[in-house]
């Protein structure tokens, strides 16, 4: 067995010990039979007279050939080994395919080049009978050659595997080129080393691909330029930026879905109140009502509550931390009253009679108490409210949320706005940064952090971790690295986010 590109007898061992672990992992195990029987197999295979068999049926192979690969899926591994082989010792040109595309039936090459081809169908119990069909419907010129592995298993593909070796090795000896030593040139070697491909997968940190699986799945072909660049350019943006205030999203990013229910983490609001002493202002937007409010006023010290800004209701009704909406609600909002009728009249929606709750500026309704999440989107259409404008939604990781057209969660930051100086940033952290979650909008700008998902646009919702980090844990990471710099300044430090050095 010879193969200039492959250590031919670790292949042959790394193969087998597969094929046992695979067996010994296996519900029904053949066992001590299977390790007794390969034996025998791999002899024959690699028997003088076996390997003789093989040069003579391919004996008449010539480089300017063309070796057609006709083959059952289930031998996909195999005919693999062939073709990159054959292709990479140079022996001859190679084509690949299965039984189901050579059925397209324009064979061009065969009809105009039949003489210049020898098929190779490799097969199995199954596909024998169709590959019998071919080979009688083939131009008489084509020289045909069958390759049969009984039931395509993993002890079909192994032995399969060992015997591929052997006919590279024949077509070599027909073409009078040793696959074990076929030549190379320099250049070969120079694009083998060059590094270009490692750094490029060096720089697309997990943050990055996250982000370019969102722009590649908007796909509008406004994006310019490398994404390992535009996520350069939006992380220096970001760290050279003086921090004058955070807003944060509640569900999703100070607390996880496992802690809605509890109050917020000690090690965040540690994190809040330092950063509140460096002179850092303070805001949470939420799709919650009273119940976040009620949660961080138990957690955060008294004399911060008047300091803390709150959009409650995804920014529908901002007030201060120290303010109890539940005792001072906001006022009803008659478009949103007229949607919850609606809803109301809609028991077919939801999964166990009409759901949601109304508070005046907001409709949540839970996603597990709707019929057809998906199919929300299309009937919402037919309200009246929607219809004409007056009323969005937005999702979270538990809800849809109904609001006014004029809600926003960045009415919170207008609030900041008017209090931060001009060029001090405020950051913006979220979880539901995807086009339709209701931290979009909060998040696309060049200081909008994601801690969850990300929206397909490269002007701003970018997350520092991907996928690796998020939620609550990704927050903490983030304002653990918040720290004043030489100039009394808080800036995110670099050093303090564990970012992959390759990937900035």
């Amino acid at each position: 067995m010879k193969d200039g590109f492959l250590a031919t007898h670790s292949l042959l061992a790394s193969v087998l010990a597969l094929l046992l672990a695979s067996d010994k992992a296996c519900a029904d195990p053949v066992g001590e039979p299977l390790t007794l029987g390969v034996r025998p197999l791999l002899a024959a295979i690699l028997s003088a007279t076996a390997r003789a068999s093989w040069a003579e049926k391919l004996a008449s192979l010539r480089r300017d050939d063309l070796l057609l690969l006709i083959c059952d899926p289930q031998l996909k591994t195999v005919g693999e080994l062939i073709e990159t082989s054959a292709w990479e010792a140079s022996l001859c040109a190679v084509q690949r395919t299965d039984m189901r595309n050579f059925a397209h039936g324009r064979h061009s090459w065969l009809h105009h080049r039949a003489a210049q081809t020898i098929v190779l169908g490799l097969v199995g119990h199954d596909t024998q009978e169709m590959w019998q069909a071919i080979a009688s419907r083939l131009p008489p010129a084509a020289r045909q050659i069958g390759f049969a592995l009984s039931d395509t298993g993993r002890l079909a593909n192994a032995i399969g595997i060992v015997e591929a070796l052997t006919i590279v090795e024949a077509m070599g000896g027909a073409v009078d080129i040793d696959p074990g030593r076929p030549g190379i040139d320099d250049f070969g070697r120079a694009l083998y080393h060059d590094n270009r491909l490692l750094a490029l997968s060096r720089r697309l940190a997990s943050s990055t691909r996250q982000k370019r699986a969102a722009l590649l799945a908007r796909d509008d072909g406004s994006a310019a330029g490398s994404i390992c660049t535009a996520a350069a350019e939006w992380r220096t943006r970001l760290l050279d930026s003086p921090v004058g205030a955070i807003i944060l999203d509640y569900d999703g990013t100070i607390i996880s879905d496992e802690e809605r229910y509890g109050a917020p983490r000690a090690q965040i609001c540690d994190e809040l109140i330092r950063l509140a002493g460096l002179g850092v202002r303070l805001g949470i937007a939420t799709g919650r009502g009273g119940s976040g409010g009620k949660a961080l006023r138990g957690a955060l010290p008294a004399e911060l509550h008047d300091a803390i800004i709150i959009g409650y209701y995804n920014g529908a009704y901002v007030q201060t931390l120290s303010v109890d909406i539940e005792a001072n609600p906001a006022p009803k909002d008659d478009a949103l009253a007229e949607t919850f009728a609606w809803l109301q009249a809609h028991p077919e929606l939801f999964s166990n009679g009409v759901g949601g709750r109304f508070s005046n500026v907001q409709i949540s309704i839970k996603l597990d108490d709707l019929a057809d999440c998906t199919a929300l989107p299309a009937a919402l259409q037919a309200c009246p409210a929607i219809a004409r404008g007056a009323v969005k939604y937005a999702l979270s990781g538990h809800s849809v949320d109904f609001v006014t057209a004029a809600t926003s969660k960045r009415s919170v930051f207008d609030r900041l706005r008017r209090d931060v100086a001009a060029d001090a940033a405020i950051l913006c952290i979220g979880d539901s940064g995807a086009r339709g979650g209701n931290d979009n909008e909060l998040l696309s700008h060049p200081h909008g952090i994601s801690v969850g998902t990300v929206c397909g646009r490269s002007d701003g919702c970018w997350s520092l971790f991907g996928k690796e980090l998020t939620g609550p844990e990704a927050l903490l990471k983030i304002l653990q690295a918040m720290k004043p710099d030489v100039q009394g300044r808080v800036v995110i430090e670099e050093a303090m986010l564990g970012l992959d050095k390759s990937a900035q």
